[in-house]
């Protein structure tokens, strides 16, 4: 993983990450999502259930394409 750019201004960055840690990722918000109840989700994930769900689906539309959801 590489950091090429921080907006400190927009809270924005650009990342270039490999495959494997874009699954990574793809994997560990299913599991917080999906795979285990976290009480008090906000407090400890930073963000909203919603907001996360969104970004997940986001996440594996811009990342994975090509793959069918099965979960609509």
């Amino acid at each position: 993983m590489k950091l090429l750019e921080l907006d400190d201004v927009s809270k924005e960055a650009v990342l270039r990450l490999s495959q494997d840690e874009l699954m990574l990722i793809s994997n560990a918000l299913n599991e917080i999502l999906n795979g285990v109840r976290i009480r008090g989700f906000e407090a400890r994930v930073g963000v909203s259930r919603e907001f996360a769900d969104g970004f997940h689906a986001a996440f594996r539309a811009a990342v994975f394409p090509d793959r069918v959801d099965l979960t609509e």
